[in-house]
């Protein structure tokens, strides 16, 4: 009898790995997020997955730098190996063209929110005696940088995330309350 959680972790290897090539320097988070939303793997499959594909030498992971990407702080940027690419060119003839189209249409919405992270940046210093946080976007064809002082390192956390969420309607805001007089 085939044990389905070896089974499950085998599948989402392939869809990892498939993801990561299609997607290169795809973060840890984004990737784990849309596997986790759009092919239904569970976290524990997902997580031992990775680990056994970066520790077998198949995938490679980096730090991002800081306050870029997805996440706070630094997160881990993916790439695939050349192990990992014979590997996946000898199992994607196996795979049945919709699962080959639903990982397609999941690489494609990879790469617009990769390219839309990079537009989104917010970066926290330690000052001596509190933090600044800088914001940066580039969107709508309006470039907008913003420095912030801040108390602790949660409210300058908080202020990144809502950045993050949030950015083109914190810029109009502020550039419609500039512009009334």
């Amino acid at each position: 009898m085939k044990d389905n959680s070896s089974y499950t972790k085998a599948e989402a290897k392939i869809h990892i790995l498939y993801l990561v090539d299609k997607v290169p320097g795809v973060s840890y988070h984004m990737l784990m997020d849309s596997c986790m939303k759009s092919l239904y793997v569970d976290f524990f499959d997902f997580a031992d997955a990775y680990e056994e594909l970066i520790s077998g030498n198949l995938m490679n992971k980096s730090a991002s730098q800081p306050g870029s990407e997805d996440a706070l702080g630094s997160t881990e940027i993916l790439t695939i190996t050349e192990g990992g690419r014979a590997v996946l060119s000898d199992l994607v003839g196996a795979m049945n063209n919709n699962l080959v189209g639903v990982l397609d249409q999941i690489a494609q919405e990879l790469k617009k929110e990769q390219e839309e992270s990079k537009k989104i940046t917010g970066y926290k210093a330690f000052t001596g005696s509190g933090y600044e946080v800088t914001l940066t976007s580039e969107a709508d064809d309006i470039s907008t940088k913003i420095k912030i002082c801040c108390d602790s390192e949660e409210q300058a956390d908080l202020i990144i995330r809502n950045w993050r969420r949030d950015s083109g309607n914190i810029t109009k805001s502020i550039t419609d309350q500039l512009s009334n007089s």
